[in-house]
């Protein structure tokens, strides 16, 4: 089958310019990309200007503006003056718009029995509008939802567009496909008020061997931590979503109450302008939280191979892909009973579901997962039901769907 796949980018530490977003979704795009690959014939389409590499097909500014429409142009530009925003933010959308000439284009003359688009809001918005004129038979992957979390900063009219989207495929039985359970529910709560014979959950993936790094850093030797002291990492990008201020302000509690001593490694972009490292400071845990910046997926290996288990507070997550990749590793995860992938991602003797979100709860069921005997065994065969291969099957299925229809 030959698949198209639209993404707003990727990230491939080969090509430089895919290296500028170093964000868990760029490399799960990646992979998702990857995996269909090997089974299709696939191509891959971004908003990232590129000269092309392979299957990565070329996107540069004189492919835009070669195949641009006059009427493309006006849209561009409506959208750019309709609401309050930046002058990069104006200038985005005008992009996105002119670009919708070379996405016909690219269309037209690849001929794709299924094109997969990523994302939500306004990009996604402009290639379903090609899909829809061309004819063409299209699925939507949401990783996310950016329309009911106020923690998720995107302008009102981008959240709309998520809601019209979602709605107009529920009704035109456009297949959508959502990473969790969690998401599922809530759109069909919150913007369908029925349920939604439209939508597939599709969990997330990844390598469920494991990849040890011999090569990396010693995290007890580098940062003086004790033979006897426990590690837990804590993966992602340093902002208001991901909370990691609230696993700093519950280690002072869980060194009152724990038995042995905590250190935390931060592993993820810093872009909350030093706030986290403020709180850090002041609370004298210095020594105990350790920020360190970005880690390239490639060493993240190394990471969860010294670790003894796995945090995630995130405020909202569609997933949690830091869950399953600490599973690969044999490593239990404490994170909130309340996120989205919990029902695809629980079992009991991997995970420890913190019922409340006061901080003296998070930190008791820190101090609960440090007390706990786990089983590593047990917790890596449970990783397999997330294999690539397995995502990459029940992507096929909703192809096979797709085309159908």
């Amino acid at each position: 089958m030959k698949v198209l796949f639209a993404v707003p980018y990727i990230y491939n530490r080969e090509y430089k310019e895919f290296t500028r977003n170093s964000t868990g979704l760029g490399i799960v795009l990646t992979e998702i990309f990857t995996q269909v690959s090997k089974n299709n014939d696939a191509y891959l389409i971004s908003n990232v200007l590129t000269q092309g590499h392979g299957n990565i097909l070329p996107h540069t500014i004189w492919n835009v503006l070669r195949h641009m429409r006059w009427k493309d142009l006006v849209q561009g530009i409506q959208w750019a003056l309709r609401y309050k925003q930046s002058i990069p933010g104006r200038l985005r959308y005008l992009y996105y718009c002119l670009n919708k000439g070379y996405i016909r284009h690219t269309i037209q003359k690849l001929q794709p029995d299924v094109v997969h688009i990523h994302g939500v809001g306004l990009p996604c918005k402009l290639y379903v509008e090609v899909c829809q004129e061309l004819s063409k038979k299209y699925v939507i992957t949401l990783h996310g939802l950016i329309g009911l979390s106020d923690s998720v900063r995107t302008p009102k009219w981008n959240k709309a567009c998520e809601k019209e989207i979602l709605i107009e495929c529920e009704e035109q039985n456009v297949p959508v496909t959502v990473i969790s359970s969690g998401i599922k529910s809530r759109i069909e709560q919150h913007y369908l008020g029925t349920s939604s014979r439209s939508i597939t959950v599709v969990p997330n993936g990844t390598n469920v061997e494991p990849r040890n790094n011999t090569q990396g850093t010693d995290l007890r030797k580098a940062y003086h931590i004790p033979e006897d002291a426990m590690i837990a990492v804590c993966v992602g990008s340093i902002y208001g979503n991901k909370n990691q201020i609230q696993i700093v302000e519950a280690m002072p509690l869980v060194h009152q109450k724990a038995n042995k001593d905590l250190y935390v490694i931060f592993c993820g972009n810093d872009c909350t302008n030093g706030a986290v490292q403020k709180r850090i400071d002041e609370l004298g845990l210095t020594d105990h939280a350790i920020m360190l910046g970005y880690v390239p997926y490639e060493q993240m290996s190394n990471m969860y191979a010294q670790a003894d288990f796995n945090i995630l507070a995130s405020i909202s997550e569609g997933f949690g892909m830091g869950i399953i990749e600490a599973f690969v590793y044999g490593l239990p995860s404490v994170t909130f009973a309340d996120l989205d992938a919990i029902p695809d991602l629980y079992h009991e003797k991997t995970m420890l579901l913190c019922q409340d979100r006061s901080t003296e709860a998070l930190a008791d069921a820190i101090v609960q997962t440090m007390d706990s005997i786990w089983d590593p065994n047990a917790i890596m065969e449970h990783s397999k039901k997330f294999s690539l291969e397995q995502m990459a099957k029940n992507y096929q299925l909703v192809y096979e769907k797709t085309r159908h229809l």
